[in-house]
């Protein structure tokens, strides 16, 4: 049985101690550590060591000594899995190029999940780029962009696009990354999403689709960016109507900002019909869109936007444009002065 000294000195990079222990015992390069070494560690060969801890040279010396590249800890991990879960882009690239197996699974995850899973860019790009298979549905039926989707990892979901990913992919209820964006308000990654093509009108088993499930939980914000999507696809064809069309939703967005932060506004007070203000507000963007469609003017510049005074109202305040001369709207720190008065609503 391989001794406590050649797992420690894979986990710490000790390449002349694994080169000495090599010669002399060269059946340990496979076998895998049932000590009390490092608990939890059941299992795990030296290559497991060196892949968890990024060190490299024992790593290259024990492939190049035709170490299992494949071989399982005891709990289903093998050494690239784990290079992928502890973000180790230099092991896990010796490994991929030692053609070790990308797809292998534990618990239906594989090495890309587990990228996914701990936001390990350089690690999914390596696997992307490799035999990684990109679109493989684990027993949940999700896939590793919905990994990244559901968990806000921007950067590994743009390397999955990039690679061609399916972006419609439905898992076992019917969601797909966009609808698990939505339902939890990640709005840079419906973004991402939306640019890229991913279908806005898919449902999930409950007949919702990613705007419903916005609707549904009040995330305004996000419900704003997929009305904006379904208007932008509908006047696809006049980017100058796009354009208005965005400068008009962009203006309501830095009020509600505005006033959301500034003023604690009640947000689930109704008023006589029952509405919210955050159910007044999309209801108000989806109107607005109407207007936009409607009108398609080529020439409209934001002083005459602003010039017509918006109203938003939001629970018991009314905002009211004051500098109808303004030609662009400032960051929302740096928003022109409002007037806020009582709206009155009972």
């Amino acid at each position: 049985m391989a001794s406590s000294a050649w797992f420690q000195a894979a986990l710490k990079n000790n390449v002349d101690s694994i080169h000495l222990l090599l010669k002399a015992h060269p059946t340990w390069i496979n076998e895998g550590d049932q000590s009390n070494f490092v608990s939890k560690k059941k299992g795990w060969t030296a290559l497991h060591y060196a892949a968890a801890s990024n060190s490299t040279d024992v790593a290259s010396l024990l492939i190049h000594n035709r170490a299992c590249l494949d071989t399982k800890n005891a709990k289903g991990l093998s050494p690239l899995m784990l290079a992928a879960r502890k973000n180790q882009p230099e092991v896990a690239a010796l490994l991929i190029e030692a053609k070790a197996n990308p797809n292998l699974e534990q618990n239906g995850d594989t090495a890309l999940f587990q990228a996914a899973h701990k936001n390990s860019k350089e690690v999914a790009l390596l696997l992307t780029n490799g035999r990684a298979k990109i679109d493989y549905q684990n027993q949940d039926g999700s896939t590793a962009l919905l990994n990244a989707a559901s968990r806000n990892h921007k950067q590994v979901l743009a390397v999955l696009i990039n690679a061609g990913a399916s972006l419609d992919i439905q898992n076992n209820l019917g969601e797909t990354a966009l609808i698990r964006a939505a339902s939890q308000n990640f709005r840079d990654i419906a973004t991402l999403l939306i640019q890229a093509g991913s279908s806005l009108d898919i449902k999930n088993k409950a007949g919702e689709t990613a705007l419903m499930c916005a609707k549904r939980q009040q995330h305004v914000a996000m419900i704003y960016l997929l009305e904006m999507a379904q208007m932008l696809k509908v006047l696809g064809e006049s980017r100058e109507s796009c354009r208005v069309a965005q400068m008009e939703v962009e203006a309501s967005m830095a009020a509600l900002g505005f006033v959301l932060e500034n003023f604690h506004c009640d947000l689930h007070r109704k008023d006589r019909k029952g509405m919210t203000s955050l159910m007044l507000a999309a209801n108000m963007v989806q109107q607005m869109w109407c207007r936009c469609c409607s009108r398609r003017q080529h020439r409209i510049s934001l002083k005459n936007l602003i010039h017509h005074r918006r109203k938003l109202l939001l629970g018991e305040w009314v905002l009211v444009w004051r500098q109808p001369h303004l030609t662009h709207f400032p960051a929302k720190c740096n928003l022109p002065i409002y007037k806020m008065r009582k709206a009155g609503l009972h």
